[in-house]
């Protein structure tokens, strides 16, 4: 998946983005949109946080090296 896939969901806005972008994330076919409305697990949680952290913080240090 490149960056711009990525960023997809933040340009075009929208919950049927976010969903859409979900279910590509969890591997799922029809159910998608149900896969959304679960409770994630507290694995799945850490797991998704992590990886937004670590994308936060790619940005960040990005920008610091801009200036």
């Amino acid at each position: 998946m490149s960056r711009i896939e990525k960023l997809l969901p933040i340009l075009t806005g929208g919950a049927f983005a976010a969903a859409n972008s979900l279910g590509q994330r969890l591997h799922s076919g029809k159910n998608s949109d149900q896969k959304s409305e679960q409770k994630l697990s507290q694995k799945q949680r850490k797991a998704r946080n992590t990886k937004k952290r670590k994308r936060r913080d790619q940005k960040n240090s990005r920008r610091r090296n801009r200036r």
